[in-house]
């Protein structure tokens, strides 16, 4: 009888352990599902959360092409990977570099139809955990051999009333907010999260020190990405940040239009229009007690050099939107 037990025991371990390995290399690098149990990411399925996966190293895999190392062709920039890959996903040139994506993390093939079904079902999961996170993107002008990708976002920063101007930056007013936010600092890079909308995502800062911008992004990965979110800890601060605009113009995306893995390489060219804002809200607090409460009278940790913004959801770590800004780009 006891052997029997063991053996069961032994069998069941075997079991959780195969399962533990498939969960690992199902979710990718950045996705944490153990986050995600209990919170609104569940509303995700597990289809849409291998495309979380496949959409995050997508963006982070593309980015130092979208932003190259070179002085000449430097400019600010802000795109939403996984809505962009849902604007491709309208237009069928696409199927065969959108099937070579899913190929490469385990995802069925897909026909168009059930992968545009799969991108309205997430969309209409984000709508359902937060309605203020409305993110636009169409194309906005086709043809034979181009394709124009039009998207937008505004992002309402919800700030006490003890927020003042900093200074300028960007050519931007600076604000500051006050409060106990997510914080990592080393010799390469200073983070800091602020919560955007319901607290169900998060707008996540990445500053270089010791290297430009540029150098920076060369080794901003995924597995990197990841490590630094788990670094940080809550800590008391105040944070200054520009209320800056992006609005990107005709943006070529040659990781798209020219792919060398493809055996059918795509011919058509992909150029972005983005518009992705800060707005401040201040909030009104009820009493002096409150606002000097709230206030927070060390130095604040400002973001006013060159740095690296991702919007991101809390629970689910799937990049929303992900842009650069540099002061010396205006």
């Amino acid at each position: 009888m006891k052997r029997k037990l063991f053996s069961v025991f032994l069998l069941s371990l075997l079991i959780l352990s195969s399962c533990k390995k498939e969960a690992e290399n199902l979710f990718g690098i950045s996705i944490d599902t153990n986050k995600m149990v209990n919170s609104p990411a569940e509303v995700f399925s597990l289809q849409q959360i291998k495309m979380f996966a496949l959409s995050n190293d997508f963006i982070l895999q593309n980015i130092r092409q979208v932003y190259p190392n070179t002085d000449t062709s430097k400019e600010n920039f802000a795109v939403a990977p996984f809505h962009l890959l849902f604007t491709l996903a309208k237009d069928t040139s696409f199927n065969s570099y959108l099937s070579f994506l899913e190929s490469n993390h385990n995802i069925p093939d897909m026909t168009s139809d059930k992968r545009a079904k799969l991108f309205k079902d997430f969309l209409s999961s984000v709508n359902n955990i937060d309605s203020s996170i409305h993110i636009d993107s169409d194309i906005s002008s086709y043809g034979d051999d181009s394709c124009v990708i039009q998207q937008s976002f505004c992002v309402d920063l919800h700030t006490e009333e003890t927020a003042s101007s900093f200074g300028e930056a960007f050519g931007s007013t600076m604000i500051n907010i006050s409060g106990e936010f997510p914080f990592f600092e080393d010799n390469g890079q200073i983070i800091s999260e602020i919560p955007l909308g319901n607290g169900n995502y998060v707008l996540s800062l990445f500053k270089p020190k010791n290297k430009n911008l540029s150098n920076y992004i060369q080794d901003f990965n995924e597995e990197k990405y990841a490590s630094l979110l788990k670094n940080t800890e809550l800590r008391k601060y105040t944070l200054a940040i520009p209320l800056f605009n992006i609005d990107l113009k005709e943006k070529e995306l040659n990781f798209i239009s020219n792919n060398d893995d493809l055996s059918n390489p795509i011919q058509k060219k992909v150029f972005l229009n983005t518009e992705f804002r800060l707005e401040n809200h201040p909030l009104q607090s009820s009493s002096f007690e409150e606002r000097m409460k709230s206030a927070n009278n060390s130095k604040p940790i400002v973001f006013d050099g060159d740095f690296i913004f991702i919007l991101r959801g809390k629970n689910s770590n799937l990049i929303m939107f992900i842009g650069i800004l540099s002061e010396n780009i205006l």
